[in-house]
């Protein structure tokens, strides 16, 4: 299926004042954008890509591919300056496009029979591409398929992460969704099977993995609103929190602490505490509406947080308040990433169809 221009008026498909900027796409944007330089790519669920100059503020390329949902993050990568979306076709097959990181040139594009693409692939020695209960490994260079590793023992929701072991060997997580939760654990070099930690001991998991800089911890909310902290050398359970009754975003680090939404609309700040001990309270705040995004953690130390409702709030790391609030029109399931930083502007993508730039000052309204 060819790709096809959008053919974007700038003047209707852009809008740009002093606090905001909006660029309108085909359907609902709930992809984490990337960014690239001085521009940022955003996907939408109409098949939809775009990438914008967040300097001169204009879109630079877009893509268009019909019948095509992209819900995944954008991923790239790096050695070949390559991008690659993925998602799903009306038919349930999962979909994934290959670009030069202009959009200028389509290099493959492949269909997979094992369902739906709805996480961003893994970039280790190939592509692993988790397709509906399937993790398939793929060519980078040419979407081919090197091998089908065997079917995931129990269905998992969030994006795979890579872990370092003592040893320096890489490692696939995956972590459960199913009622006896647990995290897989794959290696690429020997991929007969995957080893299950954790069984019963931490819940069904629905959102991402956070992992320490060092690569030692992982910190893993389940949808009981646990929050678990593993440690990788020895893959033993430190030590878990109940923060909710409700479920948990991703979460993520800032400050050497945990920031993590709820679904009932508080976000809290954890205290990671020393190797081995409890975790602690620090703060939360009142956001008004349910969390499903993970948290941002800006340069200057701040907290970006999002919520169904459409708010987006910067916080301060320290206390918890409320600094800045902006109203979008849509719900938010797309991640912010930070796109400048003096003054700081994020960048998100909403269920209004329109992928956003936000200033967020100081100053509470």
């Amino acid at each position: 299926m060819p790709s096809q221009s959008m053919n974007f008026s700038q003047r209707k498909a852009v809008k740009i004042d002093s606090k905001e900027t909006y660029i309108q796409l085909h359907a609902c944007v709930d992809s984490t954008p990337l960014v690239i330089g001085h521009s940022v790519l955003s996907a939408c669920q109409g098949g939809g890509l775009i990438k914008f100059n967040f300097q001169s503020r204009k879109i630079e390329a877009q893509r268009f591919y019909p019948g095509w949902m992209f819900q995944a993050g954008i991923l790239l990568i790096e050695e070949q300056d390559h991008v690659v979306l993925c998602g799903h076709s009306l038919s349930k097959k999962g979909v994934l496009v290959c670009l030069t990181s202009d959009l200028k040139h389509e290099l493959w594009k492949v269909e997979i029979d094992h369902g739906p693409v709805t996480t961003r692939p893994v970039s280790l020695d190939g592509l692993w591409v988790l397709a509906g209960t399937h993790v398939v490994r793929l060519d980078p260079l040419t979407g081919q398929e090197h091998q089908t590793i065997l079917e995931l023992p129990r269905a998992c929701t969030s994006s795979p992460i890579l872990v370092q072991q003592n040893d320096s060997t890489m490692l696939l997580a995956y972590a459960s969704s199913d009622w006896e939760g647990g995290i897989m654990i794959l290696n690429p070099s020997k991929p007969e099977k995957f080893d299950i930690y954790f069984d019963c001991e931490i819940g069904p998991v629905h959102k991402g993995i956070a992992q320490t800089n060092d690569s030692k911890r992982l910190f893993i909310s389940d949808i009981y609103g646990v929050l678990h902290c593993v440690d990788l050398s020895t893959m033993q359970l430190l030590c878990s929190l109940q923060v909710s009754v409700c479920p948990l975003s991703q979460p993520t680090l800032s400050a050497g602490n945990i920031v993590v939404g709820s679904y009932d609309g508080r976000l809290h700040c954890i205290e990671n505490g020393s190797e081995g001990g409890q975790m602690g309270r620090l703060w939360e705040c009142d956001c008004l509406s349910s969390i499903f995004t993970k948290p941002l953690s800006l340069q200057s130390g701040d907290i970006v947080v999002c919520t169904t409702a459409g708010d987006v709030l910067r916080l301060s790391s320290n206390s918890g308040e409320i600094q800045s609030h902006h109203k979008l029109a849509g719900e938010i399931w797309s991640s912010p990433v930070e796109i400048e930083t003096d003054p700081v502007v994020v960048g998100l993508g909403a269920r209004d169809s329109k992928f956003h730039l936000i200033t967020m000052d100081n100053t509470c309204k």
